[in-house]
C-alpha cells in the first residue's frame, strides 16, 4: 500500500503541473506596445511593433502579457481614456483571455463617469441606469430650453437701432422629466412675465434622445394682455468630438387681444463641444404670421396698414456664438456648472419689426 501513495500523488499532481507549464510566463513589456502619439491605449493596429513575447496565440486572441501591459498603461489614464483603451483592446482581441474581467471594468468605469448618483454613494449597483441619467444638452440662447432641468439664467442683449433687454429665468425640475419655470423676457411683441411647464415624453442618456412638450402663460405689460405659448420640441446628441447637440421646437404664440394675433414659430439649434470647456453654436429663430385679417395693423413707423395687404409677416433671426464653462460641475448630473455664452444675432429675412436689425447677447446659465 505504501508503494501506491507516490503513484497516486503523482497522478493527482500531473494536471496541475501541466496547467502551470501551459501558463505564459512574465516577459518584459516592449515600449512599442503603446502608441502615445495617437492617444492613450495599446498600439493595436501594428503587430510588427509588438514583441514576440506578447504575440497573440491566434486570430482574435491575446496573451496574459498583453493584458498586463494594458493594465499597466491604464493606471496612468483618466476614466474616459481608459474606456477608450479597453474598447480598442476588445475590438482588436474579441476572444481575449480576460474578456469578462475587461467588460466588468468597462461597466464600472462608465457608471463612475456618466451615472448621476446620489451624493455619498459610489459607482456600482447604486448607479443610475444610462436611460435615467441627465443628458446635459446645451441650452438654446434664443428659444425655450427643451430639456427639463433645474437652472437659473440671466441674459442681457443690446442691439440696433433701438433694441435692449435684460431677461431672467428660473427653472425647477420637479422630476427628471418634468419642470416648471418662471421668466421675465422681452420678445417681438413687448415685455412679458412667463409661467410655464414642460414634460419630456422621451429622455434617454443611453440614446441621447429627447422629446418634450410644454406651454407658457404670458402676461404682457405694455400694452397689457395675455398670451399662451404651446410648443413641442426635441433634441439629439451625436458622438462628434466632445458631443454635438441638435435640437429644435415648433409652436405658436396666441395673443388674446383685438385683433386676435396668433404667430407661428420654428426654432433650430446646434452646438458642438469643441473642447471640455468651449462650445460653438448656431441657431435660427423664425416667426411667421401667415394669416390675413380685415383689421388694420400698426406699423413700426406709426402708420396703419390693412393686414390683407401684408399676408405674411416674417422675422427670421440667425444666431452664432461661443459658450464657455466658467465653473465646473460638482457631479455627473451637471449641478454646480456655470456656462457663459456670447453671441451675435442677425435677422436674415424679415418684412416687419423694423426696430430690430441685430444684437449682441451675453448670457449665463447656472445649473442647480
Amino acid at each position: 500500500m505504501r508503494q501506491l501513495f507516490p503513484v497516486l500523488f503523482g497522478l493527482l499532481l500531473a494536471p496541475v503541473v501541466a496547467h502551470a507549464a501551459d501558463e505564459p510566463k512574465d516577459a518584459p513589456i516592449d515600449e512599442g506596445d503603446f502608441d502615445d502619439t495617437k492617444g492613450p491605449g495599446l498600439k493595436l493596429d501594428d503587430e510588427d511593433d509588438v514583441g514576440q513575447s506578447v504575440k497573440p496565440r491566434g486570430p482574435g486572441e491575446d496573451t496574459a502579457e498583453l493584458y498586463r501591459a494594458a493594465q499597466e498603461k491604464a493606471k496612468d489614464l483618466s476614466e474616459i481614456d481608459e474606456i477608450t483603451l479597453w474598447e480598442g483592446y476588445l475590438k482588436k482581441y474579441p476572444d481575449a483571455l480576460f474578456k469578462k474581467r475587461i467588460e466588468q471594468r468597462l461597466d464600472d468605469l462608465e457608471r463612475g463617469l456618466y451615472a448621476a448618483r446620489t451624493p455619498g454613494l459610489t459607482a456600482g449597483p447604486t448607479a443610475v441606469d444610462a436611460g435615467r441619467r441627465e443628458l446635459n444638452l446645451a441650452v438654446p440662447l434664443q428659444f425655450t430650453n427643451v430639456d427639463p432641468r433645474t437652472r437659473a439664467r440671466a441674459k442681457v442683449e443690446l442691439g440696433i437701432p433701438n433694441w435692449s433687454t435684460l431677461d431672467a429665468e428660473f427653472e425647477y425640475a420637479l422630476r427628471r422629466e418634468l419642470s416648471v419655470r418662471a421668466a421675465m423676457s422681452k420678445d417681438l411683441t413687448n415685455r412679458a412675465i412667463n409661467a410655464g411647464v414642460k414634460y419630456a415624453v422621451i429622455k434617454s442618456a443611453r440614446t441621447g434622445s429627447l422629446v418634450t412638450g410644454g406651454a407658457d402663460l404670458k402676461a404682457f405689460t405694455d400694452p397689457g394682455f395675455f398670451g399662451l405659448h404651446p410648443w413641442v420640441g426635441g433634441g439629439q446628441r451625436f458622438d462628434v468630438l466632445g458631443g454635438l447637440d441638435v435640437q429644435g421646437s415648433v409652436g405658436t404664440d396666441l395673443e388674446f387681444r383685438a385683433p386676435f394675433g396668433p404667430r407661428l414659430e420654428a426654432n433650430l439649434a446646434a452646438e458642438l463641444q469643441a473642447s471640455p470647456v468651449v462650445g460653438i453654436f448656431l441657431e435660427t429663430s423664425n416667426d411667421l404670421k401667415p394669416w390675413s385679417y380685415e383689421d388694420r395693423i400698426l406699423m413700426p413707423d406709426g402708420t396703419l396698414q390693412d393686414a390683407t395687404e401684408r399676408k405674411q409677416m416674417r422675422f427670421f433671426v440667425g444666431t452664432f456664438g461661443m459658450r464657455f464653462m466658467a465653473v465646473k460641475p460638482k457631479d455627473d448630473s451637471g449641478r454646480g456648472r456655470v456656462n457663459v455664452a456670447l453671441a451675435a444675432n442677425v435677422p436674415y429675412s424679415s418684412n416687419y419689426w423694423g426696430f430690430y436689425e441685430g444684437a449682441v447677447s451675453l448670457a449665463a446659465d447656472w445649473y442647480l
